[in-house]
């Protein structure tokens, strides 16, 4: 099975380009080779082998384990951003094997491209902060039913945050449209409340940043620690629910949270 999924997006802010190719066949274990022919970055073929991995784990439990073997990667140094090549392998990967994937999210969670995300959102101004929030009808009042929230950097593709029980996923993607649930209520998306602290990051530039995981899951994300040049912010997810302060990590999760490097060092 041979498969090659491309991402060619070109806005008068942004583009993306990356291009990943696959064979897959059955094998006894699950596994992914990235041969150091495809591509002399070492940070590119990593990045292929987290999206290629991210697709095989989203298989049901019962699948038959396959191999997949690298066959092509394509990306620039202007144009392919973090998380670009990730998507385009998950995405190879899912279609090789014939499973729909035009709803699938290939977000990516795992630390050490998180850490290249930020290392590359540092010195950047955030120009939005969108949210997608759910209202049932029978409260009385707006809701706090926070679903996803975008940040936009500039020069930069927006990137959607969407917290999955105490993992922080981060993809690129553009706010949807808002929609009617019927009986369920609505879901509106807009600017960030004013309430929010997030809300007063618009304008300010990313100072620094780290991500945060707990303690016994280290191969995930939980949060992100964000430092701007008017304030810090922390943002995470525990048990499907927003974490989101000013103050620092809450003081009940400290105990469990890991806050890592400061991404900005590897910035030289």
């Amino acid at each position: 099975m041979h498969a090659i999924f491309k991402i060619l997006r070109q806005t008068p802010r942004t583009c993306r380009f990356a291009v990943v190719s696959v064979e897959i066949a059955e094998s006894g274990t699950p596994q992914v080779i990235v041969p150091e022919a495809v591509s002399a970055d070492r940070h590119w073929r990593r990045e292929v082998e987290l999206g290629a991995r991210h697709a095989l784990r989203s298989l049901p439990k019962d699948a038959v384990p396959v191999r997949v073997r690298v066959t092509q990667v394509r990306a620039t140094y202007v144009d392919t951003g973090v998380g670009d090549l990730y998507a385009a392998a998950a995405r190879a990967v899912w279609q090789a094997l014939d499973i729909a994937h035009e709803h699938r999210n290939a977000g990516f969670s795992e630390p050490e491209l998180v850490q290249a995300w930020l290392a590359d959102q540092v010195g950047r101004a955030v120009l939005d902060v969108t949210e997608a929030r759910h209202r049932h009808p029978a409260d009385d009042h707006d809701g706090n039913g926070l679903l996803h929230i975008w940040l936009r950097f500039e020069y930069r593709p927006t990137v959607m945050l969407h917290g999955v029980g105490d993992r922080l996923v981060i993809a690129v993607a553009e706010p949807y449209a808002p929609y009617d649930m019927s009986a369920q209520g609505q879901v509106s998306v807009g600017p960030m409340r004013s309430s929010n602290p997030l809300a007063t990051v618009v304008g300010a530039r990313l100072f620094d940043g780290a991500v945060i995981t707990t303690a016994g899951s280290p191969e995930d994300i939980s949060g992100l620690l964000l430092r701007f040049d008017n304030g810090e912010v922390v943002i995470g997810s525990v048990g499907d629910e927003w974490v989101i302060s000013a103050s620092g990590v809450p003081a009940a999760l400290a105990p469990h949270w890991r806050i890592g490097a400061w991404a900005g060092a590897n910035n030289g």
